[in-house]
């Protein structure tokens, strides 16, 4: 070989060389700058989860007082009705209801006694102990409303 044909060969061969490594240089670079817009954004994720954690606990724990008073108020005003009702007599049905309670017949007490002979007949223990129950969950539905009711009002809710 030509010497001049060694010299433009090893001309080629550096600028190639150098070509190369700054193409490897740039490439790393632009590679570097990726990972830290990912690791940067990997932190800027994580801090605003966590942000919305912080808030969600607080939005639970005001929900849940909210939610505790709301139940103090129905329970107050439950109470006296479940106690009425349980102190309650035994249910009633007169024959307008259940034809089947005229036929029974009236309890036999002293003449001239203060309840007035209707034909009304008392239902079972097991339909007496069901009604009562059904009149307790009725009841506790309406204290409800009432307490959220109450809530909301107290609360400036209402327009």
């Amino acid at each position: 070989m030509n010497p001049l044909t060694i010299k433009i060969l090893a001309g080629a061969a550096i600028v190639l060389v150098a070509f190369s490594a700054g193409w490897a240089a740039n490439g790393w670079r632009l590679n570097t700058g990726i990972q830290k817009d990912r690791a940067a954004r990997a932190e800027t994720t994580v801090a605003a989860i966590g942000t919305r954690v912080a808030e969600n606990v607080q939005a639970e724990a005001k929900h849940t007082a909210i939610n505790q008073k709301i139940e103090v108020a129905k329970n107050e005003e439950l109470a006296p009705v479940v106690r009425s009702i349980a102190a309650a007599p035994r249910v009633r049905v007169g024959a307008s209801i259940c034809p089947a309670a005229a036929g029974t017949p009236a309890p036999q007490g002293p003449s001239g006694g203060d309840v007035p002979a209707t034909g009304a007949g008392v239902v079972s223990e097991s339909a007496d102990r069901d009604l009562k129950a059904l009149m307790v969950k009725v009841e506790e539905a309406l204290a409800t409303g009432r307490a959220c009711q109450g809530f909301i009002r107290e609360n400036g809710l209402i327009p």
